[in-house]
């Protein structure tokens, strides 16, 4: 009677399942003027973040070319600015979204939220964009040139915008 009831315990014990926690993925990229040069460090969601890194060839001043330095090589991942001044340059990077975004207005600004495969959601605020530029929004996104986009939803209170790869 003994066996009976170890056997119980150790097969109770190992039966009980794990939940996964859900968090988002996502790092930003930091960019910042140094001189005639430009630097910038990588944050991620995880809470780490890399030192300075140095770009002697990239001109802080040339946001295009700010915004195109982070390569999208992942099907899954995008990309959007999320602070643009002339102190600092902010670009984040989601990875494994559901590809649905939805901006909303909040006040002068526009919030960004979406969703993760893992169940996740985060909502950022991004100061320097419009609600009422529909353009911009639309434009927002950056992702794989393997992938399409589509405005899902565009009302006064909610643009919504579908990635499909």
């Amino acid at each position: 009677m003994v066996i009976v009831v170890a056997l119980v315990l150790v097969f109770s014990h190992v039966s009980s399942p794990t939940i996964p926690q859900k968090y988002p993925t996502y790092s930003v990229y930091i960019f910042t003027r140094n001189g005639n040069h430009t630097q910038f460090q990588v944050s991620y969601s995880v809470g780490s973040t890399t030192g300075m890194n140095q770009v002697e060839s990239l001109s802080f001043d040339n946001k295009t070319a700010l915004g195109n330095f982070v390569q999208l090589r992942d099907e899954d991942c995008i990309s959007f600015i999320i602070e643009n001044t002339t102190a600092e340059f902010r670009l984040r990077v989601d990875c494994d979204n559901v590809g649905v975004y939805v901006l909303t207005r909040n006040g002068n600004h526009t919030q960004y939220q979406t969703s993760y495969v893992n169940g996740a959601t985060d909502m950022v605020q991004i100061e320097w964009l419009s609600f009422d530029n529909k353009t911009a929004l639309g434009g927002l996104v950056h992702f794989s040139p393997k992938c399409v986009s589509t405005v899902a939803e565009n009302t006064p209170l909610e643009f919504r915008i579908r990635v499909q790869c």
